[in-house]
């Protein structure tokens, strides 16, 4: 009691007068653009797909106690990136967010939103304060990053339709922020500890 996963405070944050929203949960890579396997970022033996995809599982089977109707795409590694847009604007969802690990020596939490979308901005900033709080870690906190075009960067975030996140939980390439989601009971943590908002 007491604690949510993102996409719960996100249903909290989207319901309108008692409708059932629509969530896709995405995990991010797994299949490349030639349909081989792409592990995505990878940091002490271990694949940011296969992490991703189990953090992305949890916070799915969570979501099946609210009131959302919940899909999770990509587990399985049967979808690339245009595939797994494609799906989530065919099927009319109310947000959708992809999970990942970041990379890059950093450290902490941080959640892209579309640069134009003041709501998508307020729900970043809880589910990244979420996840930093939940393993006492850097909140690196809502965040846009652009295309030469002064389009959103990531694909995820620029061509889905609804509202859109990708969410990096941790830095695969830092072991103090790896060790909080190597485990099972980590990885749910990710998915489930997060405050309500």
């Amino acid at each position: 009691h007491g604690h949510a996963l993102p996409a719960v405070a996100a249903c909290g944050h989207l319901l309108r007068g008692g409708v059932r929203l629509k969530v896709c949960i995405s995990v991010g890579h797994g299949k490349s653009a030639g349909g081989g396997y792409d592990s995505g970022a990878v940091g002490g033996g271990f694949h940011e797909f296969r992490i991703a995809r189990k953090i992305g599982f949890y916070i799915a089977e969570a979501l099946k106690n609210y009131d959302c109707d919940t899909v999770l795409i990509n587990y399985d590694a049967d979808m690339y990136l245009t595939d797994r847009i494609a799906y989530v604007n065919r099927e009319n969802f109310d947000l959708a967010a992809e999970i990942h690990l970041n990379a890059g020596g950093g450290t902490g939490s941080e959640v892209y939103y579309k640069h134009a979308d003041g709501g998508g901005k307020k729900l970043a900033a809880k589910i990244s304060a979420g996840i930093a709080k939940t393993f006492s870690l850097r909140d690196r906190g809502a965040k846009t990053k652009l295309n030469s075009a002064g389009g959103d960067y990531f694909g995820f975030v620029r061509s889905v339709g609804c509202r859109s996140l990708l969410i990096e939980t941790v830095f695969i390439d830092s072991s103090s922020d790896r060790k909080n989601v190597e485990s099972e009971s980590g990885q749910k943590s990710a998915a489930s500890r997060l405050p309500r908002r």
